[in-house]
């Protein structure tokens, strides 16, 4: 590492130093690093309980990381030994070599000598998580020699290995993660069958088997994603609640951890919850399964803390720039030749390109990156009709679409009518509340039809409100506004990506009844899919692009997840909405009930998501109210009784 500390061994943790808690495995032949209780509060039970845990009580603090200081008087007259003489055998423990980044006079005060890349990190957790969950052979953690490892240190007995009656076998209980042939098919088509947006991801059903219940070939950006977003759906319908709840508080977790805006209230929060997540994984999965990439999520906190947010850190960029300059090899015998001729060559049409117009003349528009924002909006058309397709829109089309806008537009003078007519209805006493609210959303467009023609000297944009938009509009399949690309769902199921789905909170009137006299007025969430791209030509004053969309009944399931019915529908009467009014979501199937479909926001492609930063407070806060952790009343808890085949047999060495 930067820091020159030893990232293997019974001590490899370079923030917990000489404090590591590590265990080596006789069986397995690893090193183990657990005890994750000692980061937990001085007076939570759970330092206090053996049977769940490793059959000791947890006294000890969490460790305080050594100081720059500190590290050089450890390696005070020591000497860097490189070349051969390093090949062999090592016998010190801890800093292995002084780096010489120790010669900066300010490196010894510098409290984050080194970075964990998050993005490995993650890799690696989720190759373990998947690999064990559906028992992926030489990839899961729970095997023969890992059951005689517990054996061996007297822990969890429904788990030990038995020998069978005929002495020739040795029969292993199946454990409480463990899944059924039919949970492990729906576990994988969640994954198999979820479309993404564009540009989320790689098409991630490629590397699902279902008949061979696997996942393979995944790269670390398709893992970003699954931990995000996929897994907690893939384990809530397959896996028990006490399993299930940590790998969603996990997804959490990293969620927030990875948010470009991050507050240091919001850091705390955070490591609170990835110990106690630490400490619930210790509760279900077997000893095999801690190697050190599951411990160092303990770390990353304080590594956002001093080092900033992590997607700044990480080495996504870096792979990425990597896997460009791999691209510049076409002599394979030469690759560092190729990659510097190719670098030399696109750095020559860049500075072309950016600096010098079509005459020759030097423009340095390096500082305008306007262009290169979110605000660029253009539709999207078929290879038949680029331009859209032109069409009459229907009477009951024509008057909703136009109501809509209308109540919508942010005109100071539309708005000034609005709330004319408004008084006006109200002055109608004879009729309740909800009937004169309704009629003034119906009539409104009428009403201000006959206003404007008694009006002189009115200003054009008015004149055209009025007189409505034309009935020749055209229609797209696709749109791009606010850094989102949208597609009707026609376009999408010829496609293997999702980009038909919206959602938009808007501010509504509710009323109990009919004869409720005091409304509630407040936001409302809808979320739905666009069925049409229509753009309104307002008889060449403006142009308005609009989404006509099917918005489904929104519901909530025990977990705290957001999901919808296709099949149960709302607000049929208000289809259109404007296109910069929309974010963009996409759903996930649901692989047990039919036609439920779970909510997924999408996040801006951008450098600075504000709009986003309470994201984590708002997706940890479901999981709070849970009693998540085993109960160990009795013995069986470890195993599972509802599995077909819960012994596997292999030969007894």
């Amino acid at each position: 590492m930067l820091s020159g500390w030893s990232t293997k061994g019974k001590l490899a943790c370079p923030e917990c130093h000489y404090e590591t808690s590590s265990v080596y495995l006789k069986h397995r032949k690893k090193t183990i690093y657990m005890n994750h209780r000692k980061f937990l509060d001085p007076t939570h039970e759970w330092r206090l309980d053996k049977k769940r845990f490793n059959g000791e009580m947890e006294m000890g603090n969490s460790p305080v990381p050594l100081t720059g200081t500190e590290i050089e008087e450890l390696l005070w007259g020591y000497e860097n030994q490189f070349g051969d003489k390093t090949r062999r055998k090592r016998k010190r423990v801890g800093p292995l070599k002084k780096s010489i980044f120790f010669d900066l006079p300010y490196w010894c005060h510098n409290p984050l000598r080194h970075n964990l890349d998050a993005m490995h990190i993650e890799k690696n957790i989720c190759d373990k998580i998947l690999g064990t969950l559906l028992n992926i052979s030489g990839k899961s953690k729970d095997h023969l020699n890992a059951r005689y490892d517990l054996q061996d240190r007297g822990i969890r007995k429904p788990l030990h290995p038995i020998k069978s009656d005929d002495g020739k076998h040795i029969e292993i209980m199946a454990a409480i993660f463990d899944m059924t042939n039919k949970e492990k098919e729906n576990f994988c088509s969640l994954l198999k069958n979820a479309k993404l947006p564009d540009g989320s991801a790689s098409n991630v059903s490629r590397y699902l088997h279902i008949k061979e219940r696997k996942v393979v070939g995944y790269k670390s950006h398709d893992v970003h994603l699954i931990l995000h977003y996929l897994l907690q759906f893939s384990v809530k319908n397959t896996l028990k609640p006490e399993v299930a709840l940590p790998m969603i508080r996990l997804g959490s977790f990293l969620h927030g951890l990875w948010s470009k805006v991050v507050e240091l209230d919001d850091i705390k929060k955070l490591q609170r919850e990835i110990v106690v997540i630490l400490c619930e994984f210790e509760m279900i999965f077997i000893e095999a399964f801690f190697d050190i990439m599951v411990h160092l999520p303990v770390h990353l906190c304080r590594e956002v803390e001093y080092g900033g947010p992590e997607h700044l850190r990480c080495m996504f960029a870096i792979e990425r720039y990597l896997g460009k300059l791999k691209g510049y090899v076409r002599n394979r015998s030469r690759p560092e030749g190729s990659i510097a001729e190719g670098y030399l060559a696109e750095e020559c049409v860049t500075f072309c390109s950016r600096f010098l117009d079509v005459d020759g003349v030097v423009e340095n528009n390096s500082n305008d990156f306007g262009k290169y924002g979110t605000n660029v909006e253009y539709h999207i058309g078929t290879k038949k009709n680029k331009d859209g397709r032109i069409f009459k829109m229907k009477d009951a089309d024509w008057k909703v679409a136009h109501r809509y806008i209308l109540f919508n537009s942010d005109n100071k003078e539309i708005e000034s009518l609005i709330e004319e007519h408004r008084a006006f209805m109200d002055g109608l006493a004879s009729q309740q509340k909800y009937k004169r609210e309704r009629a003034h959303m119906e009539d409104f467009w009428k009403w201000l039809k006959d206003e404007v023609l008694k009006k002189e000297n009115i200003s054009r944009d008015l004149e055209v409100f009025a007189l409505g938009p034309n009935r020749l509009a055209r229609k797209f399949t696709g749109y791009v506004i606010n850094g989102y690309r949208f597609h009707t769902k026609f376009r999408d199921s010829r496609c293997t990506t999702q980009n038909s789905g919206v959602f938009l909170t808007a501010e509504t009137t509710t009323f109990a009844s009919s004869k409720d006299q005091n409304p509630v007025v407040g936001g409302v969430n809808y979320y739905g899919s666009i069925e049409e791209i229509f753009e309104l030509d307002y008889w060449g004053a403006f142009t308005v692009v609009l989404f006509k969309c099917c918005w489904y009944q929104e519901e909530k399931d025990h977990f705290g997840f957001t999901r919808v019915n296709f099949n149960k529908l709302r607000q049929k009467s208000d289809p259109f909405v404007l296109s910069s009014q929309v974010q963009q979501v996409f759903y996930v199937d649901d692989p047990v009930e039919k036609n439920c479909q779970y909510v997924i926001k999408k996040l801006l492609r951008d450098w600075c998501d504000t709009e986003n930063q309470n994201a984590m407070e708002e997706d940890l806060g479901s999981y709070h109210s849970y009693n998540i952790g085993i109960n160990c009343e009795t013995e069986g808890v470890w195993i599972r009784d509802d599995v077909p085949l819960p012994q596997i047999c292999v030969p007894s060495p």
